[in-house]
Order: C-alpha cells, then sequence, then structure tokens
C-alpha cells in the first residue's frame, strides 16, 4: 500500500467512528516495506477544528511528512483536506 492510501485508510476508518479514536495517537507503522512515525492529533485553526493524520520520517538531512486532514467548521461541516492545504495553514 502507498502512503496516500494508508492515510486515505487512517482517515476513513477515523470518519466512521471517531469515538474509536484516544487522540493524540503516536506510533511506528510499516507502509511499503518502510517505517514511519504515524502521528493523528487535533488542531486549531482561526475558524476551524483539524483532525490531522502524519506519517513521517526522520533522516540525517531530510526529514519527510505526509499528511491528510479533516477540518470541522464552526457551522458543524466538515471537509476532507489534503496534505497541501495542510502546507497551506502551517501544518506540519
Amino acid at each position: 500500500m502507498e502512503i496516500p492510501q494508508y492515510l486515505e485508510t487512517l482517515r476513513q476508518a477515523y470518519l466512521e467512528n471517531p469515538s474509536g479514536y484516544s487522540l493524540p495517537n503516536e506510533s511506528t507503522v510499516q507502509v511499503g516495506g518502510k517505517s514511519y512515525n504515524q502521528n493523528i492529533w487535533q488542531d486549531q485553526s482561526a475558524d476551524a477544528a483539524l483532525v490531522v493524520f502524519e506519517l513521517s520520517t526522520n533522516g540525517l538531512l531530510v526529514s519527510k511528512s505526509f499528511c491528510l486532514g479533516v477540518k470541522y467548521n464552526a457551522e458543524g461541516s466538515q471537509e476532507l483536506l489534503s496534505n497541501e492545504q495542510l502546507w497551506e495553514i502551517g501544518i506540519p
């Protein structure tokens, strides 16, 4: 399984059963034969609550992060966020 599909699976599982998750949640997982740090946490932006799903690696010179998210607006609606949309608001 590739990283985007893995993160989408995590996000979908959360959306189906948010009460089944204790946040923050941190662990080490294997994806595509590589080891990643998996972090799932809640955050706040100016006008919304966020739940972020992140896989990251820390090398000697380079660190890589891959994220997907869910944004809950004040009206109660939700928006699925891509890696790029999270970068625009400063995550990770």
